[in-house]
Formats: C-alpha cells, structure tokens, sequence
C-alpha cells in the first residue's frame, strides 16, 4: 500500500503486509484472503518531483495514485502523477533501496514481467504526454519497456 503524508503532503508511505489464506469455514466454502500487519515501510519523498499534468483523455483521472508491481525479489512504485519509479529489493524481510528513475510522462498504466533472456524483470510502462499540444498529437501515449536487474534500472 502506498499512501501520501497527511503532515507536509511532500512524503509517500510505502506499507508492505503479508497476506494469509483463511481456509473455507464449511467444506464447499471459498478460501479467503486477510491482510495481515505491515512488516516494513519505507517514506519516500516527492518533494523535488515534478508533478506532470494527467492526460484529457483519462476517463478514470489520477486515480489511483500509484501503481505497486512486485516480481522475484523486486517490488516496485510508480507514483503515477509524477512520471516516477522507484525499485526496491526485498530479502530476509528487508527492504532495500535499489534505485529510481523519472519519466518526465505521466504514468497511465505499467505491468511486470520476467525478462527472457531470465537476467532480470522488465517494467512496461504506458505513459502520457505532458505539454498543451501534446494530447492532440499522441492521443494514445507511448509504451516503455524498463529492464531491472540487481544492478538497478536500465
């Protein structure tokens, strides 16, 4: 879960919990699943992050604010209003800081995916334009593909 400040509006909160099956209580019952207590969380500032106009043509608006993807060891936040990544690790229960990167686009959407060659994760990212003319001339955005490996974010 990531959550903005109430103090100074300049910090985001990453959460993370472990989540449990609670089994079916009758036989033919659904399982289901319970967010447990936050094990770790980290602050992130924005402070110094651009924030970038959200396309015309996002029927949705902002929301949500980020986009939380995990894949291996890796879980990553993408503050969406911002154009920005940032990769942590997470081993033996703890979170590491392992990097960031800025778009200078509007984050639409972004998925995860295990790179082929098996050297690491991609992160595929639709980004918008920010600018006046821009929705115009790119109505659609354009896809990213990031790659992610121990060594950070190329």
């Amino acid at each position: 879960m990531a959550q903005q400040t109430e103090e100074n509006g300049h910090d985001i909160i990453l959460k993370l919990s472990t989540i449990s099956k609670i089994p079916p209580d009758r036989k033919d019952g659904p399982t289901t699943l319970a967010l447990d207590e936050v094990c770790v969380s980290r602050i992130i500032s924005v402070k110094d992050m651009r924030q970038l106009s959200c396309p015309e043509h996002m029927i949705m608006g902002h929301t949500p604010y980020a986009i939380i993807l995990c894949q291996n060891d890796f879980i990553i936040l993408i503050l969406r209003r911002f154009g920005a990544i940032v990769l942590f690790s997470f081993d033996d229960g703890e979170l590491s800081y392992a990097g960031r990167t800025t778009l200078e686009h509007y984050v639409i959407d972004a998925t995860v995916r295990e790179a082929e060659d098996k050297s690491g994760i991609e992160v595929v990212v639709l980004t918008g334009f920010d600018g006046e003319d821009l929705n115009e001339r790119f109505p659609d955005g354009n896809i990213i593909v990031m790659h992610v490996s121990q060594k950070g974010i190329f």
